[in-house]
């Protein structure tokens, strides 16, 4: 039986039970309440074991990525860079291409994408702080997507889904929370509350288990451009097009999530935390961008006009995100501030 469904029977006898006693008697309500509470727990000890028996857990793609990520450097004792992000570091980076360059420049460090489209900052950071306690590892250098924080916590369309409750623990809600309370996201909140409680109840947890480690395969996953990619019009006048930055306001709230964030990976070993600005084809998201990481440096701004001028061209499947043509662009972009920067830190 799905653990909500024993949750709603156990709270449907407790309700029962006031309406039998009448509240009559206190004695046999605190009763009926401690049966209530000793049932969830019962519930919560039995669904533990069995998960614990054959080996399953809740189900995330980007937890299948960690799992991939965490298998490839445990056969490897040298520091890693990591790139952690969601579709722009999926999809816009050959992560086999950077890698190459790094080796070429005499860095044997081994790159690893710690990405997947769709996931959003809380889910990162939830399945990478976990990866690091677990493994151990003390990344060179862990260069972070911008963007994604955009979101105070859930895109809409997940709001109502069974796989975003895997990441929903105390800490990242209360990073939650600070964020949609500051920006007056009230709905947002209760969707959060509702999402841990969930969480450490188990429920729904049925609609979407996995085994315990199962992976997908990991780095560069390019798109092709579809009928419904952007004009050559249309790009052209957006990339050539400066953002208006001075238009642009920051919460201070999503700015102080990233510095938090900065912190308390820093705190797990990593020996920095760099944010990405990758470019994109439309000048307003490029402005706020631009804006973020001027904000939080260090971090690494690839809104270039030169590189917008070479990415003017059948490299873009939407108005955010690259062709695997123009991600070979891109990354050979990146490649030429990201190994320099590599090489300082390893002078050190």
């Amino acid at each position: 039986m799905k653990t909500e469904a024993l949750v709603l029977l156990l709270g449907s006898l407790l309700l029962a039970s006031l309406f039998v006693f009448r509240l009559q008697d206190v004695t046999r309500l605190g009763r009926c309440v401690a049966a209530f509470v000793a049932g969830l727990v019962i519930v919560q000890v039995v669904l533990g074991v069995v998960l614990s028996v054959f080996h399953l857990e809740r189900q995330s793609y980007f937890l299948m990525v960690a799992n991939a990520v965490k298998a490839r450097l445990e056969k490897t004792s040298a520091q890693p860079v990591f790139l952690v992000g969601a579709s722009r570091t999926a999809r816009d980076v050959d992560g086999s291409l950077l890698e190459r360059r790094m080796m070429e420049a005499g860095i044997h460090h081994p790159l690893v994408q710690l990405s997947y489209p769709g996931r959003y900052a809380f889910e990162q950071e939830f399945y990478l702080e976990r990866l690091l306690k677990e493994s151990g590892v003390k990344p060179k250098l862990m260069l972070i997507e911008l963007g994604s924080d955009l979101r105070a916590a859930l895109a809409n369309v997940n709001r109502f889904k069974n796989e975003p409750i895997a990441f929903h623990d105390a800490p990242r809600v209360y990073e939650m929370l600070r964020i949609q309370l500051g920006l007056g996201d009230y709905e947002g909140a209760l969707v959060s509350l509702r999402h841990m409680a969930a969480h450490y109840l188990n429920m729904g947890i049925a609609r979407n288990l996995a085994r315990e480690g199962s992976q997908v395969r990991l780095g560069f996953m390019p798109e092709e451009a579809t009928p419904s990619a952007p004009s050559a019009e249309r790009l052209a006048a957006e990339l050539a097009q400066e953002g208006d930055t001075q238009r642009v306001e920051i919460a201070e709230v999503l700015l102080d999530f990233r510095r938090r964030q900065r912190a308390r990976l820093e705190h797990l070993g990593v020996e920095q935390v760099i944010y990405v600005h990758y470019p994109s084809a439309a000048s307003n998201t490029r402005a706020r961008l631009d804006v973020l990481c001027q904000r939080l440096q260090p971090c690494i701004s690839l809104n270039d006009p030169g590189l917008r001028q070479q990415l003017n061209g059948p490299f873009w499947t939407d108005m955010g995100h690259l062709t695997a043509g123009g991600a070979r662009i891109l990354t050979e972009a990146y490649a030429k501030i990201l190994v320099p920067e590599i090489g300082r830190h390893d002078a050190r």
